[in-house]
């Protein structure tokens, strides 16, 4: 399944189509939603795909090698932080222009990933944020309800070369993550 996922984008910088992107899977337990989440990816969009598997009981491991990703296995649970930093540092080393978090629980849609990546590659920023609570009647905007705070519109770009916490549907350039 990964291999009609890759795309054959050549080696190039940010801000220039072409540049070489990364999908990043942050995963625990997600052996029951991960082949659909890679079913939803463009096909053709990305270079690789990399799961980093954080000590998880129930096989995801063992199918994301099956289903052809390249798959970091923690010994240990680390807990969701240093599952973050090993997908960004794995997505490095894998020399990376354009680096997308998509966790593999089906919480958000890879449908558009290609308008995050083209944003990045096409240089309006490095750093490209998604939220579930910007979908109209989207299975998150309940939680908006109630005096929470929520997102009430986006635009613009974000050019920062300091750290920053992400939310899990996000897509940057390598500026931000070095």
């Amino acid at each position: 399944m990964a291999k009609e996922l890759i795309g054959t984008a050549s080696k190039a910088t940010v801000g220039v189509r072409g540049a070489k992107a990364v999908v990043v899977m942050p995963a625990y337990n997600a052996a029951t939603t991960l082949s659909a989440t890679l079913s939803e990816i463009p096909k053709g969009l990305v270079e690789k795909v990399i799961l980093v598997d954080d000590a998880s009981r129930d096989g995801t491991a063992w199918l994301a090698e099956s289903l052809g990703l390249i798959v970091i296995a923690h010994p240990h649970n680390a807990g969701y932080g240093a599952n973050q930093k090993t997908c960004y540092m794995e997505a490095l080393r894998e020399d990376a222009d354009v680096i997308v978090m998509l966790h593999p629980d089906g919480q958000y849609d890879p449908g558009i990933l290609d308008k995050m990546i083209a944003a990045v590659r096409d240089g309006a920023g490095d750093i490209v944020l998604g939220s579930r609570f910007m979908i109209r009647g989207g299975p998150a905007r309940e939680a908006c309800r109630g005096g929470n705070a929520c997102p009430i519109e986006y635009s613009g770009s974000s050019r920062t070369s300091s750290w920053l916490a992400l939310p899990p549907l996000s897509a940057l350039s390598r500026r931000p993550a070095l």
